[in-house]
């Protein structure tokens, strides 16, 4: 028979505090855990992005070329030059501010 190991002390006590915070923001108990688990998804996708996709400025603009050439197919990509981005840390807090204020207690 398999059995599943509990969580560990280290990952409760990430998750105590990241709850202790929303909930003391205003964010109701009805919504806790939608947005913690909102906020916890949204850190580990932009690290697990941000390892994925930096590049060096060579490789940025090789990539940006080839989009260029393939336009017709990923237009929007392409007109928003998107991999030449490298403001990881700028889109990760606009990020975050867009879905924070989603969280804002409702009035």
């Amino acid at each position: 028979m398999y059995l599943r190991a509990a969580f560990g002390a280290n990952i409760l006590s990430r998750l105590e505090l990241l709850s202790k915070t929303l909930s003391t923001a205003g964010v109701a108990d009805a919504d806790l855990n939608v947005a913690i688990w909102s906020l916890w998804n949204y850190v580990i996708g932009a690290t697990i992005t941000r390892a994925n996709f930096d590049r060096s400025d060579d490789d940025r603009a090789a990539a940006q070329q080839r989009l260029t050439s393939l336009s017709q197919h990923y237009p929007t990509i392409e007109r928003s030059r998107l991999l030449l981005d490298n403001d990881w840390d700028g889109a990760f807090r606009k990020g975050l501010d867009f879905l924070l204020d989603g969280l804002a207690p409702r009035q």
